[in-house]
């Protein structure tokens, strides 16, 4: 798969789990539903692999419905680091992600944060060792970019869903990337 593919993908996974998402200096944002997803606009569910230690003894209808009314954003704000300049050429090198802010008294068994780097073959250009201080070394036990993107959009999924679940509010990630 080619690097332009690669980052199409990877742009494609984010919007299928958030409806806001902005990519290298692209002015304004994006909105729209994501029709791909397995839940409905209005049904809160749990996401694959999700795991926590809290106990939720208000299962009822009523509680039920006050968690799909009235969805709140979560924002999560991403940067990613790559070899070289190049969208198209170069590979990704380290995801790292905050959501911000975490709504008010929320206490949750999820990090929010997020940051992996990534095993890569491409040599890191002498500038982005300069700037970022990721040197080819950093990378040599590191994952690839393919079990890293999976565990960064689950991450997301189990995070929204934990917050959802412990405030009884519905919430939607919304992905906003660092540019310069």
């Amino acid at each position: 798969m080619k690097k332009h593919e690669k980052e199409k993908e990877f742009m494609k996974s984010l919007k299928a789990v958030s409806v806001t998402t902005s990519y290298c200096g692209t002015a304004g944002s994006e909105s729209e539903e994501s029709g791909d997803s397995e839940n409905s606009e209005d049904e809160l569910s749990e996401p694959d692999n999700y795991t926590s230690n809290l106990t939720d003894s208000s299962d009822d209808d009523e509680s039920r419905q006050f968690l799909v009314m009235n969805p709140s954003p979560l924002y999560f704000l991403y940067d990613c680091e790559g070899t070289g300049g190049s969208v198209y050429k170069d590979h990704i090198v380290e995801i790292a992600a905050v959501l911000q802010p975490l709504p008010g008294n929320v206490e949750t068994n999820i990090p929010s944060t997020f940051q992996s780097l990534i095993n890569t073959s491409k040599r890191i250009a002498a500038p982005v060792v300069k700037k970022c201080g990721i040197k080819q070394t950093d990378l040599l036990n590191q994952p690839k970019l393919s079990e890293v993107l999976p565990r960064f959009i689950s991450w997301i999924k189990n995070l929204t869903y934990e917050i959802s679940t412990s405030t009884k509010r519905k919430y939607f990630p919304g992905t906003q990337s660092h540019t310069t």
